[in-house]
Order: C-alpha cells, then sequence, then structure tokens
C-alpha cells in the first residue's frame, strides 16, 4: 500500500506540479481513503521524501548499470550522463520536485539527500575511473567535493527545467561532462594536507 500512495503522489506531481499536490488529490490518485493514507504518511512532504528515496535509489541503479555495462572510462562517463539527461526528460517535473521541493522539507529529508548525494558522487568517480587511480580518488573526492560535484549537475539541469528548456536537455551532455571530468581531475590532483609542524 506504501508504494501505492508514493506511486500516486508522483502521478500527481507529473500531472501538475508538486505546488498543488493535497492529501486528497494523492489519495484519489492511489485510489484510497485519507484515513489510508495517514495510516502510512504523516503528511505529504513525508510522503514526497519516501518517494525521492525510492526514485533516487531506482536512478542511481541505472547509472550503476550503465557503469557497468560500458568498458572505458569515457564510455562510462558518457553512459552515465546519458542516463542522468534521459530520466530528466522522461519526468521533467518530477526531477524539479526532487531537486527543489526535497530540500525544503524541514529537517527529515537531511539525511536522506546525503546519502543519495553519496552514492551519486561515487558512481560518478567510478565512472571515471582509470583518468586517475583509485587512490587519489580516495584523497580527493571528499564529502564536500561530492556535495558539490552532485549540485553542479543539477544546477546546470534545473537552469534549463526553470527556463522551460527540456527540450534543450540533451544539449547538456558536453558540459556536464566537462564539469564531471574538471572536478574528478582537480579532486584527484589535490595534495594531502601536510603534517610538518615546522
Amino acid at each position: 500500500m506504501r508504494d501505492r500512495i508514493i506511486r500516486g503522489l508522483a502521478a500527481e506531481i507529473i500531472e501538475g506540479g508538486y505546488a498543488d499536490v493535497s492529501i486528497a488529490s494523492i489519495a484519489k490518485s492511489a485510489r484510497i481513503s485519507k484515513r489510508t493514507f495517514y495510516e502510512h504518511f504523516q503528511d505529504k512532504e513525508e510522503c514526497l521524501v519516501a518517494l525521492f528515496v525510492d526514485s533516487s535509489h531506482r536512478a542511481l541503479d541505472e547509472l550503476e548499470a550503465a557503469i557497468a555495462a560500458a568498458e572505458t572510462p569515457e564510455q562510462r562517463l558518457a553512459a552515465v550522463v546519458d542516463v542522468l539527461l534521459e530520466q530528466v526528460v522522461r519526468e521533467p517535473a518530477l526531477a524539479e520536485a526532487m531537486l527543489l521541493d526535497v530540500p525544503a522539507v524541514p529537517g527529515r529529508a537531511a539525511l536522506q539527500r546525503r546519502a543519495v548525494v553519496d552514492r551519486m558522487a561515487w558512481l560518478l568517480a567510478s565512472a571515471h575511473a582509470g583518468a586517475v587511480s583509485a587512490a587519489d580518488h580516495d584523497r580527493g573526492l571528499t564529502p564536500e567535493i561530492a556535495a558539490a560535484l552532485c549540485g553542479g549537475i543539477w544546477a546546470i539541469v534545473l537552469r534549463e527545467i526553470e527556463g522551460g528548456h527540456v527540450d534543450r536537455l540533451t544539449r547538456l551532455h558536453a558540459p556536464i561532462t566537462a564539469f564531471i571530468t574538471r572536478v574528478l581531475v582537480g579532486a584527484s590532483s589535490q595534495e594531502p594536507p601536510s603534517t610538518d609542524a615546522g
């Protein structure tokens, strides 16, 4: 039943955006009563976070499969960017809700968002592996750089969505690939902090 409610919320967001979603509209889409909704979720924000976790990890599973199917670092990175953009083009309203509305949920979404960002960042690093060594990745891809990497990618995507240019999203392949490469190469080339007290 919980998955059915989450799918109902997703359908409502795709239909008209998150701002106009209500408990009643989610219940109607999921073909349940409002009472049933409240048996599973406290409010629509909690349901949104559940949708974020579910959709994010399905998307990341797709990215991981794309990485496994490619042979070279260049092919892996190209495949990952292709999959990312295809996911957004498929459901831009859902992507916008995940990127804008989930962060606005006070407190409850923070840990889930961090876990998703961490997994996405390391998948990107894995796709790029071969350009620099694994040891360099371990040294350079700090949690802060990982968060900045993911945030930068989504900022590029959101710029087009908010501007009503979903049709131009596929043109972002080159700038996103260049951004990922520059961040990862820059992170891997950092020298470890000096321990010399003198």
